[in-house]
């Protein structure tokens, strides 16, 4: 393990959070076995249960979600103590398997945490407690990828050592490049920009489009997925070479590191992604009569919102390559 302030305290709030999913969790099974099956009365005892169950997972998620940036800003802290590292593709190298999995799992996750809390805000909102079984459920199905979440964070702070790695230079940046030199007369990096930014800017429309229509919802999910490879690859080929000036490096976590606007404009983008699967876990709940008006207005403001965040994503890397042309 190496010891730094930032990984003492992930490890403390790693373990605080599976604590207090624990505990929620086994007030949700209590909750969401019983509900139905209770008269007024006993359903008062269980709402009580209830509402110290959600200040868990609402502390428990709070935790998590303030873990996420912690996270890279602690194995950012490792890069010195690691033989080789020059970023956090290096520290990530020391344990690749764990690491890179918990990367993963960073970007994902957020978006089930956020999805309860949203449906949460509508049940209370609706003052009836409709939709209480069904978000308890919710909770069993988010509370085993919580724990899992804080797991691997626990396993990865503690077994990483100061073993010697590769760079990224060494890794990503020899070999064969996934996109061409140039079609035509074109650069193949600035065809793909161009691609990238246009399509950006059509998945707002479909953003928009989503908060009233089922087909574009669906539509807008596939094409999140789509556009989540498409900003990697534009990362890494074109906004990391020319942001930085560094024509032949290719590492997006040296951009995010060197370039700290380029931490924003990949937050605001992840939002604008995140938002077809966020409608998604809200229109779950649509067949509870209480929620139904509540889950349209919060899709259209959530809709409007993420519009908005993928919009000045798009403009924040247009001009950010336009002011180095």
């Amino acid at each position: 393990m190496i010891i730094t302030t930032s990984a003492v305290l992930q490890l403390i709030l790693s373990a605080s959070a599976i604590l207090l999913v624990v505990i929620a969790a086994w007030k949700a099974l209590r909750i969401w076995r019983k509900w139905d099956k209770v008269n007024q009365e006993d359903k008062y005892a269980l709402e009580k249960d209830s509402y110290l169950a959600s200040t868990a997972v609402f502390i428990a998620l709070g935790i998590r979600l303030f873990m996420v940036p912690n996270f890279f800003w602690t194995m950012q802290g490792f890069v010195s103590s690691i033989p080789g590292a020059m970023c956090l593709w290096g520290v990530f190298d020391a344990l690749p398997n764990l690491a890179w999995s918990d990367l993963f799992i960073k970007i994902v996750l957020p978006i089930i945490y956020i999805g309860w809390i949203l449906v949460a805000i509508l049940n209370s909102k609706s003052g009836m407690n409709s939709a209480m079984r069904g978000l308890m459920a919710f909770l069993l199905l988010a509370s085993p990828l919580a724990i899992l979440d804080s797991m691997i964070d626990i396993q990865i702070l503690l077994n990483i050592k100061p073993v010697e790695v590769n760079c990224c230079s060494n890794a990503i940046d020899v070999g064969f490049r996934p996109i061409p030199a140039a079609i035509g007369s074109v650069s193949g990096q600035t065809i793909l920009l161009i691609t990238f930014l246009v399509s950006s800017l059509i998945f707002v429309m479909m953003l928009l489009l989503a908060r009233k229509s089922r087909f574009w919802l669906i539509i807008s999910l596939v094409a999140s997925i789509v556009l989540a490879l498409g900003f990697t690859l534009t990362l890494t080929e074109v906004l990391t070479p020319w942001l930085l000036n560094l024509p032949f490096h290719h590492c997006p976590f040296c951009l995010l590191f060197l370039h700290p606007p380029a931490i924003l404009f990949t937050v605001l983008y992840w939002i604008g992604l995140s938002t077809p699967w966020l409608i998604l876990i809200m229109a779950a709940f649509r067949r509870y009569p209480a929620l139904e008006s509540l889950e349209e207005e919060f899709r259209g403001r959530l809709g409007g919102l993420s519009s908005v965040t993928m919009t000045a994503a798009v403009f924040m890397i247009a001009v950010e390559i336009f002011a180095i042309l």
